[in-house]
């Protein structure tokens, strides 16, 4: 609060939440980056579905993700007017569930693409670079001014970001139009993931 001199009520949990958020999402995409190079002898010589390696890296990071949540409970006696016992706690699931889908469809696309242009993984590192700063990690979307916060929220990262730390901190969930620029881009995403991945999964063999 005072090195940012952020105006953000309660801005150390504002800005965990969202730094535990990032490092669920930046880890997923860019380990899944490396999922099929990394694992090659695996891939020679066992039969399997190709997309459970990028889901299990997923999955695997999404368990990470759960145990530095818990770091939250800790700060409640710290700052327990950052917390909202309510209803739209059971919306944190809902939010789970959407971050993995889009996690997932990210990982299929970058992971069979990595495999045929090698390139794509130091993209990949760049893409996350910029994307951290057009996703409200360490700053709210009210301060960004018109038209860029409408640009912003067109971004499913900015409703799931805001949506996991209204339900938390406001007691709120998001509204209708919210919830549809969440769901929306994040089925999106895993159609396409799962499009370009059953394109390219066969030519994975000869290029690992």
């Amino acid at each position: 609060s005072r090195v940012f001199q952020s105006a953000t009520p309660n801005f150390p949990i504002f800005l965990l939440i969202g730094l535990v958020l990032w490092q669920w999402l930046s880890l997923s995409i860019g380990s899944s980056a490396q999922a099929f190079m990394g694992n090659s002898a695996m891939l020679k010589n066992s039969v399997f579905p190709r997309e459970l390696l990028p889901i299990a890296l997923v999955l695997s990071l999404t368990l990470n993700f759960l145990m530095e949540a818990l770091l939250l409970v800790f700060f409640i006696p710290i700052f327990p007017a950052a917390f909202r016992l309510s209803p739209a706690l059971l919306l944190l699931p809902v939010f789970g569930i959407c971050f993995v889908a889009l996690l997932v469809g990210a990982a299929l696309v970058v992971s069979v693409l990595n495999v045929l242009y090698r390139d794509v993984a130091y993209i990949v590192t760049t893409g996350l670079l910029l994307l951290y700063w057009l996703t409200p990690v360490i700053y709210p979307t009210s301060v960004v001014p018109e038209p860029y916060q409408t640009a912003l929220k067109c971004n499913p990262l900015c409703g799931l970001f805001n949506g996991v730390r209204n339900a938390i901190m406001l007691g709120e969930g998001p509204t209708l139009l919210g919830w549809a620029g969440i769901v929306v881009p994040t089925a999106l995403t895993l159609v396409i993931g799962v499009v370009v991945f059953r394109r390219y999964e066969r030519v994975v063999l000869d290029y690992v």
